[in-house]
């Protein structure tokens, strides 16, 4: 048997990274589309009066660069129990949050969870869109020409 060629070794190396990045693309296009899912469906949740415990902007400089980050932290209260949250949209970038006083649309089968803004934007559409195509273009069309690579390699085909 004849030994294989470093040529080769590289292609199957390179063929299991972007397997690799299949399967996490794939796991990242189930956790969006589950995202978009809570989006569309918190359109429906029922409304409860909640307070802005905490709205700011949170900077960090590193390499030279200033990192901005809204920090929005906000309390409700349903049957005597309060529950925080710091979730403003499922996906997508957020609007300004104004006020002190906010309409928070909590699941009613799991009350921890809700958000202060509800429903699909562009910006939602376009991340899922995004990193779908970027799954399917590294995670399949990569490997693909690593294994094309491979089937016509010369040392592949000795004996």
């Amino acid at each position: 048997m004849p030994a294989i060629s470093r040529n080769l070794k590289e292609n199957i190396k390179d063929t299991l990274i972007f397997g690799g990045l299949l399967i996490l693309g794939i796991g990242a296009c189930i956790f969006l589309f589950h995202r978009l899912y809570l989006a569309d469906v918190s359109t429906s949740w029922p409304v409860v009066q909640g307070r802005i415990l905490e709205n700011r902007m949170k900077c960090t400089t590193s390499d030279s660069k200033t990192h901005c980050k809204r920090i929005i932290r906000y309390e409700y209260h349903l049957e005597r129990i309060r529950y925080h949250n710091d979730r403003v949209r499922w996906l997508g970038w957020d609007d300004e949050v104004t006020g002190r006083e906010v309409e928070v649309h909590y699941n009613p089968e799991n009350p921890q969870q809700s958000v202060l803004q509800t429903g699909i934007i562009f910006s939602a559409i376009l991340q899922l869109v995004l990193g779908c195509f970027l799954a399917i273009t590294f995670g399949i069309v990569m490997p693909i020409i690593c294994l094309r690579s491979i089937w016509v390699s010369k040392d592949w085909r000795k004996k």
